[in-house]
């Protein structure tokens, strides 16, 4: 029976099976470990930062403690500095919406009396009714928030969740920091001898390849959040922060910082002004931005990219995005990356058959 146990096939199986039950009791417990999560990947991504800190002299602890009181402070900060000039803009926004509805409706009026065969009285009541709700957005997403977050924290199970996040992310991510050298040290322990040091090669490499670019990617978004918002602010494009910051996160996930963030812009800028004027200054900002992104900021901040076609790209982000949302858009990339480290054993395991 040892013997049978001891087969390499047997054990493969067994190591399988585990795997998987592992990940059901994962899946089972993802809303109970997401701050777990989320935590750990703050820690990871925050260790350079309290080696720095370690440098000068500091103990790992007093680090920590230091640079997690530094980014507690920045948040508070922005939030009070950004979130009042936010709302008012957005205030302002939905204060001209009507106006805004009144020049579509005057440019489409002409369009639809020139299209003899369809019905000019439905299609201009249908256009109506459209452009009323579009005039009401604002409000019924404000309205629909609300009751989302009142009925969160009308029940004791959502306050209980948001106290449980807001308490335990902070606390394991300083002991993540504070024990993540003794973790990676501890690790291989917990792997198969025979195949060690493979699976050891290839974690370093996947660390290798993305911690740089995850951190260097969250660095890139921020300046092109900045940038963005500048420079629709010059060019007088209406909500100009919420728009910057929009194409500036959005930019995390490839090409859809330009996706996202232009056509809003462009529409907004023409209603407000309605010159090619405002246009070509918007087109202007986001041209400049993206080069300066894709042959300074970028380059100089992350480094080599990942190594990947954009039609690769570009499938990763639709398959992430249909299979996990928006946490699979935001992983896509990162996940591909991580297949090609492996996918280059496997290839060359196949060609030696």
């Amino acid at each position: 029976m040892n013997a049978w146990v001891q087969t390499r096939w047997v054990k493969v199986l067994i190591l399988v099976v585990s795997l998987a039950l592992a990940g059901f009791v994962i899946y089972s417990l993802r809303v109970v470990l997401t701050p777990f999560f989320v935590a750990f990947a703050l820690a990871y991504l925050l260790d350079p930062a309290v080696d720095a800190l370690q440098r000068l002299h500091l103990p790992r602890s007093g680090a920590i403690a230091v640079l997690l009181l530094c980014l507690a402070g920045a948040a508070v900060v922005l939030i009070l500095v950004i979130y009042p000039t936010i709302r008012f803009q957005v205030e302002a926004l939905a204060h001209e919406l009507p106006r805004y509805v009144t020049i579509v409706q005057e440019w489409l009026t002409p369009i639809i009396r020139r299209l003899g065969q369809i019905d000019s009285a439905r299609v201009q009541a249908f256009l109506q009714e459209l452009l009323q709700w579009f005039e009401g957005l604002p409000v019924q997403i404000l309205s629909h928030l609300s009751l989302v977050v009142g009925g969160t924290l009308a029940s004791l199970r959502g306050i209980f969740t948001l106290v449980l996040n807001l308490l335990v992310i902070p606390v394991a991510t300083f002991y993540f920091l504070r024990d993540i050298d003794r973790m990676r040290s501890a690790f291989p322990h917990f792997l198969p001898l025979s195949y060690r040091d493979w699976l050891m090669s290839k974690i370093a490499e996947i660390d290798a390849l993305l911690s740089g670019f995850v951190r260097g990617q969250l660095m890139v978004a921020l300046i092109l959040m900045v940038l963005y918002t500048i420079g629709l602010s010059l060019v007088g494009t209406p909500s100009s922060i919420l728009l910057g910051i929009i194409a500036g996160v959005a930019s995390l996930v490839p090409f859809m910082g330009l996706i996202i963030g232009f056509l809003p812009s462009l529409v907004l800028t023409f209603l407000q002004f309605r010159d090619w004027q405002h246009l070509v200054g918007v087109a202007a900002v986001f041209i400049v931005v993206q080069a300066l992104e894709g042959n300074l900021i970028t380059p100089k901040i992350v480094g080599e990219r990942l190594g990947l076609h954009p039609v690769v790209v570009l499938l990763a982000v639709l398959v992430g995005g249909d299979l996990f949302g928006f946490l699979g858009i935001l992983l896509a990339v990162p996940a591909t990356a991580v297949i090609k480290v492996f996918w280059r054993d496997v290839l060359a395991f196949y060609r030696a058959l």
